[in-house]
């Protein structure tokens, strides 16, 4: 029987930075806990978009420079091709096996990154790169997905990015996040077939 794999945000950290060129993916440079976990939530066109990721706010504050956020090595927000969808590649929440690293990171290349969503700027810049950009996103064969870290600051942006997302010809919109904070994605109608087994 093979045995199953699950990895702290710490060794998906090593592998991810061994795997791709510093210069493609902005790595965080916290000390990252060995307990900490990483879910995937994949969303396309054909599924309803999880309430919480919609949420509008009136007020966004600054992004505290004290403050520790949820982040795994990956740029807070990324455009990507791919070879694979997301999908096939992560077929589950939780837990990433070793085998869905490695298919991961040979399968993007990357076009868009904001290693820190500071605040609005960050997101007009990303949104005009969408615009700008549409014919090329848009080609037939070629398949681009949005990555975005979900944390406590890159919440206030979700809707705008998903706003964007689908206005443009992207299929897939990738969510990156600690499965013991809210909010539970899992707990709406999902294209993933749920937790390989019981989440931390």
């Amino acid at each position: 029987m093979c045995k199953r794999y699950h990895f702290t945000r710490r060794e998906i950290l090593k592998i991810l930075s061994m795997a791709i060129p510093a210069t493609l993916i902005g790595c965080s440079k916290k000390n990252l806990s060995e307990d900490e976990r990483v879910c995937i939530h994949i969303f396309n066109k054909d599924i309803a978009i999880p309430k919480p990721l919609l949420k509008q706010y009136k007020n966004i504050p600054d992004r505290s420079r004290k403050s520790g956020f949820f982040q795994i090595g990956l740029a807070e927000l990324l455009l990507c091709t791919t070879t694979s969808s997301f999908i096939d590649i992560f077929q589950y929440f939780w837990p990433i096996s070793k085998e869905d690293l490695k298919r991961f990171h040979q399968s993007i290349s990357v076009k868009f990154e904001k290693s820190k969503i500071i605040g609005r700027k960050d997101i007009d810049d990303f949104l005009m790169y969408l615009r700008e950009h549409q014919e090329s996103i848009q080609s037939e064969g070629v398949n681009y997905a949005i990555i975005l870290t979900f944390n406590d600051y890159t919440k206030y942006w979700s809707s705008c990015l998903i706003e964007g997302w689908r206005n443009s010809g992207i299929k897939e919109f990738v969510i990156f996040k600690d499965p013991t904070i809210s909010p539970y994605l899992c707990i709406y109608p999902s294209l993933q077939k749920g937790f390989k087994r019981p989440p931390p």
